[in-house]
Protein backbone atom coordinates (compact mmCIF):
# COMPACT_ATOMS: atom_id res chain seq x y z
CA UNK A 1 0.00 0.00 0.00
CA UNK A 2 1.44 3.61 -0.82
CA UNK A 3 1.31 6.21 1.27
CA UNK A 4 -0.05 9.30 0.67
CA UNK A 5 2.31 12.25 0.26
CA UNK A 6 1.90 15.46 2.85
CA UNK A 7 0.89 18.84 1.01
CA UNK A 8 4.61 19.89 1.67
CA UNK A 9 6.13 17.01 -0.21
CA UNK A 10 4.16 17.56 -3.35
CA UNK A 11 4.98 21.64 -3.35
CA UNK A 12 1.78 23.20 -1.57
CA UNK A 13 2.56 24.60 2.45
CA UNK A 14 -0.90 24.34 3.45
CA UNK A 15 0.21 26.90 6.66
CA UNK A 16 0.55 29.72 4.09
CA UNK A 17 -2.11 28.96 1.24
CA UNK A 18 -3.46 32.27 1.99
CA UNK A 19 -0.06 33.96 1.36
CA UNK A 20 -1.27 33.23 -2.40
CA UNK A 21 -4.13 35.12 -3.91
CA UNK A 22 -6.75 32.75 -6.52
CA UNK A 23 -7.33 33.43 -10.17
CA UNK A 24 -9.67 31.96 -12.29
CA UNK A 25 -8.07 28.86 -14.17
CA UNK A 26 -10.85 27.37 -16.15
CA UNK A 27 -15.04 28.36 -17.08
CA UNK A 28 -17.05 25.47 -19.45
CA UNK A 29 -19.90 24.77 -20.31
CA UNK A 30 -20.79 21.12 -19.89
CA UNK A 31 -22.18 19.17 -22.49
CA UNK A 32 -23.66 15.94 -22.68
CA UNK A 33 -20.17 14.12 -23.05
CA UNK A 34 -17.28 13.79 -20.62
CA UNK A 35 -14.52 16.80 -21.37
CA UNK A 36 -11.63 18.09 -19.29
CA UNK A 37 -12.26 21.33 -17.38
CA UNK A 38 -9.06 21.91 -16.60
CA UNK A 39 -6.09 19.94 -16.84
CA UNK A 40 -2.73 20.61 -14.02
CA UNK A 41 0.09 21.99 -16.55
CA UNK A 42 2.82 20.01 -16.73
CA UNK A 43 6.02 21.40 -14.16
CA UNK A 44 3.39 22.78 -12.01
CA UNK A 45 1.14 21.53 -9.20
CA UNK A 46 -2.27 23.30 -8.23
CA UNK A 47 -4.39 24.03 -5.32
CA UNK A 48 -8.42 24.39 -6.66
CA UNK A 49 -9.57 26.92 -4.02
CA UNK A 50 -13.20 27.06 -4.67
CA UNK A 51 -15.77 25.86 -7.46
CA UNK A 52 -18.65 27.25 -8.36
CA UNK A 53 -21.75 25.41 -10.30
CA UNK A 54 -23.98 27.64 -12.24
CA UNK A 55 -27.54 25.90 -13.96
CA UNK A 56 -29.17 28.18 -16.35
CA UNK A 57 -31.60 25.55 -17.31
CA UNK A 58 -35.62 25.74 -16.20
CA UNK A 59 -35.53 22.52 -14.77
CA UNK A 60 -33.20 20.32 -12.62
CA UNK A 61 -29.92 19.11 -14.06
CA UNK A 62 -27.82 16.41 -12.99
CA UNK A 63 -24.02 17.10 -13.45
CA UNK A 64 -20.55 14.66 -12.81
CA UNK A 65 -17.57 16.10 -12.14
CA UNK A 66 -14.34 13.81 -11.86
CA UNK A 67 -10.79 14.35 -10.34
CA UNK A 68 -8.57 11.65 -12.21
CA UNK A 69 -4.79 11.52 -12.79
CA UNK A 70 -3.03 11.22 -15.77
CA UNK A 71 -3.04 7.31 -16.16
CA UNK A 72 -6.95 7.28 -15.31
CA UNK A 73 -10.30 7.46 -16.76
CA UNK A 74 -13.51 8.87 -15.27
CA UNK A 75 -14.94 6.27 -12.71
CA UNK A 76 -17.39 5.77 -9.82
CA UNK A 77 -13.92 5.73 -7.20
CA UNK A 78 -12.86 9.25 -8.96
CA UNK A 79 -16.23 10.80 -8.81
CA UNK A 80 -16.18 13.99 -6.86
CA UNK A 81 -19.89 14.71 -8.07
CA UNK A 82 -21.74 12.26 -9.47
CA UNK A 83 -24.97 13.25 -11.52
CA UNK A 84 -25.96 15.56 -8.80
CA UNK A 85 -29.12 17.06 -9.42
CA UNK A 86 -29.02 21.20 -9.55
CA UNK A 87 -31.98 22.47 -9.48
CA UNK A 88 -33.46 25.19 -11.92
CA UNK A 89 -31.64 28.69 -12.35
CA UNK A 90 -29.74 27.27 -8.83
CA UNK A 91 -26.00 27.32 -7.81
CA UNK A 92 -23.83 25.48 -5.75
CA UNK A 93 -20.28 26.60 -4.36
CA UNK A 94 -17.56 24.35 -2.91
CA UNK A 95 -14.66 25.89 -1.03
CA UNK A 96 -13.01 22.45 -0.18
CA UNK A 97 -9.48 22.32 -1.73
CA UNK A 98 -8.12 19.69 -4.09
CA UNK A 99 -4.36 19.26 -4.47
CA UNK A 100 -3.45 18.87 -8.15
CA UNK A 101 0.02 17.37 -9.70
CA UNK A 102 0.86 17.89 -13.36
CA UNK A 103 -1.13 16.32 -15.45
CA UNK A 104 -3.85 15.57 -13.14
CA UNK A 105 -7.66 16.89 -14.79
CA UNK A 106 -11.06 18.16 -13.54
CA UNK A 107 -13.79 16.09 -16.33
CA UNK A 108 -16.87 17.25 -16.58
CA UNK A 109 -20.05 16.29 -17.85
CA UNK A 110 -23.68 17.27 -17.40
CA UNK A 111 -27.13 15.53 -19.28
CA UNK A 112 -27.31 17.96 -21.59
CA UNK A 113 -24.95 21.08 -23.46
CA UNK A 114 -25.25 24.56 -22.01
CA UNK A 115 -27.37 24.08 -19.08
CA UNK A 116 -24.56 24.00 -16.72
CA UNK A 117 -21.73 26.26 -16.06
CA UNK A 118 -17.97 25.26 -14.06
CA UNK A 119 -16.16 27.72 -12.90
CA UNK A 120 -12.65 27.09 -10.88
CA UNK A 121 -10.39 29.01 -8.94
CA UNK A 122 -6.90 28.46 -7.29
CA UNK A 123 -3.73 28.38 -7.94
CA UNK A 124 -0.65 27.26 -9.79
CA UNK A 125 2.91 27.02 -8.82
Amino acid sequence: MSSIPSSEAIGFNVRQRRDYPSRKLASMSCTATERTLYECPSGKTCEIRHMHFTSTHTGSEPVSLWHVKASEATAFSNALFYEYGLSAKAYLSEDAPIYMLPGEKLIAKASAADRITITIYGIER
